[in-house]
């Protein structure tokens, strides 16, 4: 029988890639990996994939920086897909393409338009895409519902309405599947009532009912808005009985909106709002004023005078004091004492069993129990230095440590050894710094081990104990 490759540890395979990395001077790409497994410098891509998932997840355990301009295969992206699907337990959107290529479980966005043309090509190919929630005759059904209720044919204000209190689809989902308004109803088999007929009364009620509710004469948009509501007739039907909408607002007994000024009526409204403000009127103001019918607005002004300023002076405004914004009070702002700080860090290490962590001092904040970790970062020149000065025992920070202690560490690590450190033993050894920090030293472990000198170390680590082990040596 063949012999069988013994199994491939996930420690192993994370050194074998950061080595990889360390050989290229960069993150290895797909290709990269499959040509490093020919040449037995990692192991191959199927075993990476049985062991952390897939090659962005390899990628995260190494510790590596994601490789921004990494080429996939068609058959990669579309696996990547399928797994974020199955992650999700639904359809994919655009939106999860973009948080997971964010946080490197997938490739990102424009990967997928560039190597398929668009989003929805990959998403189709994969099977992941959504589909529409309902169906066409789903959506006659529910209008027909909807007809029934309100008895008459549902407007876009009846869907939209509808939707929001759940039940119905949106009017977007109407037009995709079902088309305009009308062809909507002609599928549903409900043709439009007949063009009701209002009297020359009711229409008067109306429009007198909408300026009682406005509290002044109502603007054509207004009008237009509560048509919409179903609360009175268009616009249009007002222009016909009537012959203009001003002439409706007329014979209802409402002031109407005259279309031309002159320039003397200009004048005259712009200082009546002056006088009534007691200061030079601003554009906010001037058009505030022409929505309470007191004035016309300020695109009338800059019609006639080239803009509001040159209209104040042409009313003799220009000297006016001009509007003061009342000045808003400031803030106190709060002030944390160092000491008070150190008080308050010893406090919530009492509280906790254990130095406190940058979340614990945050929820602390939430609670108005301590300051924020920025502001203690700012006073003491960072969160571990403020820590060690309350007196709770907390390990350098990388930066810490110098290139010379590192060393030292390694090779007195090596000496209790007398091989080679590996991630584990540095993790393990508490007279070390982290593993990320030599990586980050260095660039790899296995480059601190050169700038170490371990192999000229362990060779005399050797000598020595040939030299014990021969009786009479010198």
């Amino acid at each position: 029988m063949p012999k069988k490759n013994p199994p491939v540890l996930k420690s192993v395979a994370i050194y074998q890639l950061r080595a990889l990395a360390v050989e290229l001077k960069k993150t290895p790409t797909v290709g990269d990996i499959v040509e490093g497994a020919r040449q037995k410098k990692c192991p191959p891509l199927s075993t990476i994939r049985e062991l952390f998932g897939g090659t962005t997840a390899a990628l995260r355990e190494a510790r590596l920086p994601p490789q921004r301009n990494q080429e996939f295969t068609p058959e990669e992206l579309i696996a990547q897909l399928r797994d974020l699907s199955s992650a999700l337990g639904r359809p994919v959107t655009r939106k999860d393409v973009k948080r997971a290529g964010k946080a490197g479980t997938c490739a990102r966005l424009v990967t997928f338009q560039r190597v398929f043309g668009n989003a929805s090509s990959a998403f189709r190919k994969a099977g992941v895409m959504r589909i529409g929630r309902y169906s066409r005759d789903e959506l006659i059904a529910q209008y027909r519902t909807l007809y029934k209720e309100i008895g008459r044919p549902p407007t876009y204000e009846d869907i939209r309405r509808a939707a929001a209190e759940s039940k119905c689809a949106g009017y977007k989902v109407f037009r995709q599947r079902c088309g305009t308004l009308t062809q909507l109803r002609e599928a549903a088999g409900l043709t439009q009532e007949p063009r009701r007929r209002y009297s020359r009364q009711e229409l008067i009620d109306q429009l007198k009912g909408l300026a009682a509710k406005v509290g002044r004469t109502p603007l054509a948009k207004e009008l237009i808005a509560a048509c919409r509501r179903g609360e009175c007739a268009d616009i249009q039907t007002l222009c016909r009985y009537f012959g203009g909408y001003n002439a409706a607002l007329k014979a209802a007994g409402l002031a109407a909106r005259p279309r031309v000024y002159s320039r003397a009526q200009l004048i005259q409204m712009l200082q009546a709002l002056a006088k009534k403000l007691g200061h030079r009127p601003t554009v906010k103001e001037v058009n505030q004023a022409k929505l309470r019918g007191e004035c016309a607005s300020a695109p009338t002004y800059d019609n006639y005078f080239g803009n509001l300023s040159t209209a104040l002076r042409a009313a003799k405004l220009d000297g006016m004091a001009p509007r003061v914004a009342p000045r808003k009070p400031r803030k106190r702002q709060k002030r944390h004492l160092r000491e008070r700080m150190l008080e308050q860090l010893r406090q919530l290490g009492a509280t906790l069993g254990r130095p406190p962590r940058q979340q614990d001092v945050n929820a602390a904040c939430a609670r108005r129990e301590s300051p924020a970790v920025s502001t203690i970062a700012v006073e003491f020149g960072s969160f571990g230095a403020a820590l060690r000065l309350a007196g709770f025992a907390v390990r350098l920070r990388i930066k810490e440590y110098t290139r010379g202690q590192l060393i030292e560490q390694l090779q007195q690590l090596t000496r209790e050894l007398r091989r080679p450190p590996v991630t584990k033993d540095i993790e393990r050894s508490k007279a070390c710094a982290a593993p990320m920090t030599f990586i980050q030293r260095f660039g790899s472990l296995l480059e601190a081990r050169k700038a170490a000198g371990l192999d000229e170390l362990l060779r005399e680590i050797k000598n020595e104990a040939s030299r014990e082990d021969i009786p009479g040596a010198a």
